[in-house]
């Protein structure tokens, strides 16, 4: 009966989810042209491809707090960045004025890729190891009700969920990041590898290297109150200790390291099996001993 009830919806919830995007899309283009909006930088538009828990929201409210910058409201009709597709118009359908960033989890699909570099759209590609990426999206999915592995992880055996956990990342994620590597090989001025635990030990020689790959120039004073408002704006008044408290703060488990502290015997071994190649590539391991 379910099925019957949403496949009859189905039809009307497309329409209005076009309907939506159009209207969205249009609102911002108008926008664009009634007010004038300035085109401060080279490009247009720059893109952000990252690894879920990598630290893409922090690098999205960095370029949201650069003068002149403004998030993308974007063409998808098709919600293909719902699916971590990335749709050739979502670049391609820009407002006429103005500077615009996206931030998401898309896959490096050929389609995707090549239309970055034919629109010549600089693309930063955020990773991080899989092996503490893992253990926080373990934890992130226990403190999601909403999400489709949360029931396994909250009422499984703790063993069995986290295994589970980890053959997503190697099975999914492993793949995403080697795909997004590839194409950094190939063309390495169109798209810039940013790791997570950089970002985190020096944030201000990471953004300045994102920021020289967007061709965007600001002075030093800037860039250091970019990087404080942001701080402060993500701690919401209360420092590290305090915020590793809160009961849903995912940052509490999954730094740098942590996956030492749950990874099982077998776990470690299906990461060297399938994954250590990447570690290495990445300088998170010169080896297969560890």
């Amino acid at each position: 009966m379910k099925n019957i009830i949403y496949n009859f919806f189905m039809p009307y919830q497309n329409v209005a989810f076009k309907t939506k995007v159009l209207i969205k899309t249009w609102i911002q283009r108008t926008l664009a042209t009634v007010f004038l909006i300035k085109t401060h930088y080279p490009h247009r538009l720059v893109f952000i491809a990252g690894l879920p828990k990598s630290g893409t929201t922090w690098l999205e409210n960095l370029m949201g707090a650069i003068p002149g910058y403004r998030r993308l409201v974007c063409y998808d009709l098709n919600n293909s960045l719902f699916e971590h597709k990335l749709d050739s118009a979502v670049v391609e359908v820009l407002p006429s004025r103005g500077n615009f960033f996206t931030k998401t989890h898309v896959e490096a699909s050929m389609e995707g890729v090549s239309a970055l570099r034919r629109c010549g759209i600089p693309t930063v590609i955020m990773v991080r190891d899989l092996r503490d990426q893992c253990v926080s999206r373990f934890f992130h999915v226990l403190n999601d009700p909403m999400h489709r592995h949360h029931k396994l992880y909250s009422l499984g055996e703790r063993s069995d969920a986290f295994s589970h956990c980890v053959k997503i990342t190697i099975d999914e994620y492993s793949l995403w990041v080697d795909n997004w590597l590839k194409a950094a090989e190939i063309d390495h001025d169109s798209f810039l590898v940013v790791r997570y635990e950089d970002m985190y030990s020096d944030p201000k020689k990471e953004f300045n290297r994102v920021l020289t790959h967007f061709d965007i120039k600001l002075t030093e004073g800037t860039v250091d109150n970019i990087l404080n408002a942001i701080s402060k704006s993500s701690l919401k008044g209360r420092n590290v200790a305090e915020r590793l408290k809160t009961h849903k703060n995912t940052l509490r488990k999954g730094g740098s390291g942590d996956w030492k502290n749950h990874l099982s015997v077998e776990d470690i071994k299906s990461f060297k099996l399938k994954a250590n190649h990447q570690l290495i590539k990445l300088g998170y391991e010169s080896d297969a001993d560890w």
